[in-house]
This record gives C-alpha cells, sequence and structure tokens, in this order.
C-alpha cells in the first residue's frame, strides 16, 4: 500500500501561507501612515491651514482692519489699517505677496495714521495671497521706489524679493471667491 506523507503537504501550505502573512502585517502597517500622509496633504491643499503666517493681522507697529484672516474676497474690495508706530529711519509700505515674491501697492508713510486702499484681486477663484504692510530702511525705500519708477515707464511689474531691511508689521491671508 502507498502511505501519503501529510507532513509534507502541511509544509507545503504554511510556506505558502508566509509570503501572504507578511503582507498582511505591511499593509496593517502602512495603512494608518498612508491615510494619515493623505489627509495632510488634502487639508494643506485645501487651504485649511495658514502656513508661514510672517505677521499679525495686529501687531505693535500696524493694523490691518479689513480685510479679516482667510477672508474670502471678490476681485475689488478695500484693505484697510493703521499705521501704530514706526522704528526711527522707517517707513512703511502696502504690499502683496505671492509664492515668496512681494508686489509693492502702496507708500503708507512714515507717520503714523490710519490707510485704506481700493485692492484687486488677480488669479481665479480660491487663489490665495498675503496683504503684508511692510517697513523698510533707506536701501529698501530706494529699491521699491525704483521698481515704482520702472513700472511707471515700462508697463511691467514684476514681482520683487523681500528687500535685507524689510521688516512685515503686519499681514493678513486672503481667498479670492
Amino acid at each position: 500500500m502507498c502511505q501519503l506523507n501529510t507532513s509534507s503537504v502541511a509544509d507545503a501550505a504554511s510556506h505558502k501561507a508566509v509570503p501572504a502573512r507578511a503582507f498582511y502585517i505591511l499593509g496593517a502597517f502602512l495603512l494608518p501612515l498612508g491615510l494619515a500622509g493623505l489627509m495632510t496633504f488634502v487639508v494643506f491643499a485645501a487651504g485649511a491651514v495658514a502656513r508661514g503666517p510672517i505677521a499679525a493681522t495686529h501687531t505693535d507697529y500696524a493694523t490691518i482692519e479689513t480685510p479679516s484672516a482667510n477672508q474670502t474676497v471678490s476681485s475689488r474690495f478695500v484693505a484697510s489699517g493703521e499705521i501704530v508706530k514706526l522704528r526711527d529711519g522707517e517707513v512703511a509700505y502696502l504690499t502683496e505677496l505671492v509664492d515668496g515674491k512681494f508686489w509693492p501697492k502702496m507708500r503708507l508713510g512714515k507717520t503714523p495714521g490710519p490707510w485704506k486702499r481700493k485692492q484687486v484681486a488677480n488669479g481665479g477663484a480660491g487663489f490665495k495671497y498675503k496683504i503684508v504692510v511692510m517697513a523698510v530702511t533707506g536701501i529698501g525705500e530706494q529699491r521699491i521706489e525704483d521698481w515704482f519708477e520702472n513700472g511707471r515707464t515700462s508697463g511691467k511689474y514684476p514681482g520683487l524679493e523681500a528687500p535685507a531691511d524689510m521688516r512685515a508689521i503686519a499681514a493678513v491671508r486672503v481667498v479670492k471667491k
């Protein structure tokens, strides 16, 4: 009679199960990490978290009253606030910050007081950028004034790198409707 060795059949089945168990354990370990990464991406991509604020809307030096932080704005809106105080030799400018570049909008001056400007929001719906009140000294002021003059003559207003002597004294992030 022929005898069947059942232990060799069981050994073969258990060897096939080893890779399946390893993939199961690996999947159980990686699934929470993958979901956490996906959720983080979705939250940041949706703009639910403001990244890297460079100043608050209200500081000891300046305030931005309107628009409020993360406010959804139309194509045309009013930005307003107040220069509270500046250090000696500084002048304030209203600027927009997009993708690490600044676009000066208005010289706010060297003396404390309220300011107001009609703004135009470029970009499509959901476009996010910051309105920044910056304080600069002589070198930064000259760079910005030269930028305004070059823009008036050429019609081109490229973004500026932050002047070395720039200090953000108030900022607010807005989102276009």
